[in-house]
């Protein structure tokens, strides 16, 4: 019984014990951006880091004049250039074969190593996590992850809801050119699946009431981003201001269009037309096939190591 207990406490305390080694010619920079990616892993999920000295480590972060991973011969190549602390993170985290951005890693680390006393739930849609372990939803969105819309009812037209992007489209009212009812509020939540892309929005025509404007307004219509990478907000039909194009901050974007019940113009709402953007990471993926001396020529003198120990 002794033993069965001892053998329990050795794969709780090592079975999340991922051992890694720095090359003696990194500079402090390189090393410091992934101890501190570590250090934010650690508070994130239970896996502890551990630096060693030992051949058989796993995996090496060498400093180089690329960024890459070379699964192969379990190699993390880091140039000054191209190293942030987002980017020392997400590298981690394809070494531990979580390919996704930074805000989805500690969740899925959590969920692989089943770290049971971290909390596990991913809140989307810009949803944040609270001390309790559920989720604080962003406006538009409910649901126990913030996956629905949350005024879903209030639509008053049928192009209203999801659009799954997976390609080039365009986004209207369903009575576009003809104008569109007079009171009118719609949101389109453009969103695709692949956590690496964002997604790019032409405003073609913006078919908002801008006439006769209160003071202090931009425009009597409501038409709202949410989710964009440089902050918008309503969008103006003024000419204050020439907003042509939105892009996505992550994988999904909001739009929210309020008509002006007491508008007197005929208008059409937006007419926009959208397309998706993969994300270039600077990482460079080398495949067993692109590992050979004539390829890599340095590859053998710098094969040192990081490893996940599992024991099981």
């Amino acid at each position: 019984m002794r033993s069965i207990l001892l053998l329990l406490f050795a794969h709780y305390t090592f079975a999340n014990v991922i051992n890694y080694q720095f090359h003696d010619d990194n500079d402090n920079e390189v090393n410091e951006c992934i101890e501190r990616s570590m250090e934010a892993l650690m508070d994130e999920t239970c896996l502890f880091f551990r630096q060693t000295d030992d051949h058989d480590a796993f995996v090496n972060f060498v400093q180089s004049g690329h960024c890459s991973w070379q699964e192969s011969n379990r190699t993390v190549h880091l140039n000054p250039k191209c190293i942030s602390d987002d980017f020392c993170y997400e590298i981690i985290g394809r070494v531990l074969s979580i390919d996704k951005p930074r805000s989805h890693i500690a969740r899925h680390l959590n969920l692989h190593y089943n770290c049971t006393e971290k909390c596990t739930i991913e809140c989307q849609h810009s949803g944040t996590v609270q001390d309790d372990c559920t989720c604080k939803c962003a406006y538009g969105f409910s649901g126990s992850r913030c996956e629905q819309l949350a005024k879903q009812a209030s639509f008053t037209d049928s192009s209203c809801g999801v659009i799954d992007v997976e390609g080039d489209g365009v986004v209207a009212l369903s009575t576009y050119p003809s104008p569109r009812s007079k009171i009118t509020f719609c949101q389109w939540l453009l969103q695709t699946s692949d956590p690496w892309a964002v997604i790019e929005v032409d405003i073609e025509r913006l078919g908002l009431d801008g006439e006769d404007l209160r003071p202090g307004s931009v425009c009597n219509d409501l038409f709202t981003a949410f989710g964009e990478e440089e902050l918008v907000g309503q969008i103006p039909c003024d000419g204050s201001q020439n907003v042509t194009r939105l892009r996505s901050k992550s994988n999904w974007l909001l739009l929210e269009l309020r008509s002006d019940p007491y508008s007197e113009s005929s208008v059409t709402g937006p007419l926009l037309r959208h397309r998706l953007k993969r994300t270039q990471t600077g990482v460079r993926i080398y495949s067993e096939g692109m590992t050979s001396p004539a390829f890599l020529p340095s590859i053998a003198a710098i094969a040192l190591a990081l490893i996940v120990v599992r024991i099981f």
